[in-house]
């Protein structure tokens, strides 16, 4: 024990030693098969409360950053933050998937210890909900306390859940009875609340394929589903659009006011949504760039 001790204080020494020499820490200026290892040995140097944001130029190098991290942080200490395929202002319709995956990651950020997260550049200027936003909209279940169920119905539709008859996929939740099932964005498996009267008799999980019943669980959390939710609600969207907007933007605002994203959300994605992802890092987070001269040129490109 005394000898690990003393080989920790030696490291110590020697890193202040150094600490003079070394580069910018914002900045990586290891060869890219020596990212892995050297991110690993950055995270081990912060307070495990802080998060390390390792910023990549394409969602696939953060893929492949993140699947290298894995052999020295450990699958539990890394996220990484997904791009919508979409392109800014480009016409098409949401991924529920990519959304819920985002907000997942995002909803982790304030609680994770220990936390490695890889993101490109796009995947951090992409517009989300604001971190109060994503707080106030989480919904709390747990076995033995009391919900209403029209509360909870309500919850899941103001946090774009889809209804549906039978839920089979992430963003979707369905109720018949006393029995709500809902998927919620970071949950592996969609899961089945049954209420008795207004307190919850149980929270299972259930197969989506055969609808059966999985584990008991005691609470869970409900985040939000969709990105795209206005700040100030849906009601004044259709005064946005300009006096000569084309048809297409006239329609886009009165299906946007019934709360329709059709293929609108991208397009409107600045009054849809209150900021880029990156406001949801911590003030303390440290932030490291893969490629900083490309990257600073790609903000540029983006700021246009």
């Amino acid at each position: 024990m005394s000898s690990s001790r003393g080989g920790d204080r030696r490291v110590a020494a020697l890193v202040d030693a150094l600490r003079p020499h070394l580069p910018d820490p914002g900045v990586l200026r290891v060869p890219a098969a020596a990212r892995a290892a050297h991110i690993a040995a950055r995270r081990a140097t912060i307070r495990p409360s802080i998060p390390l944001v390792v910023v990549t130029r394409t969602d696939e190098e953060a893929h492949r950053l993140t699947d290298d991290l894995a052999a020295w942080v450990g699958a539990a200490h890394l996220r990484t933050l997904p791009e919508r395929a979409a392109l800014p202002l480009e016409r098409a319709l949401p991924e529920h998937d990519e959304s819920a995956e985002r907000l997942s990651v995002l909803a982790d950020l304030g609680s994770a210890r220990g936390l490695v997260l890889v993101a490109s550049l796009l995947a951090l200027v992409q517009r989300t909900l604001s971190p109060e936003q994503l707080g106030a909209g989480r919904t709390r279940v747990r076995v033995g306390e009391r919900i209403r169920q029209r509360d909870l119905l309500t919850a899941l539709v103001t946090g774009g859940y889809d209804p549906v008859a039978e839920v089979t996929g992430v963003a979707e939740f369905a109720h018949r009875g006393g029995l709500v099932d809902a998927w919620p964005p970071g949950a592996g498996e969609p899961l089945r609340i049954e209420l008795f009267g207004d307190e919850v008799e149980s929270i299972r999980s259930f197969d989506p394929m055969t609808q059966a019943s999985r584990r008991r669980l005691t609470d869970e959390d409900l985040l939000p589903a969709s990105e795209f939710l206005p700040p100030d609600g849906w009601s004044d969207l259709a005064g946005y659009a300009p006096a000569r907007s084309s048809e297409a933007l006239r329609d886009d605002a009165a299906r946007l006011e019934q709360g329709d994203l059709g293929e609108a959300a991208e397009t409107w994605a600045a009054l849809l949504t209150a900021g880029p992802a990156a406001d949801h890092l911590p003030a303390a987070a440290h932030v490291a760039l893969t490629d900083h001269a490309e990257l600073v040129a790609m903000a540029r490109d983006l700021d246009q």
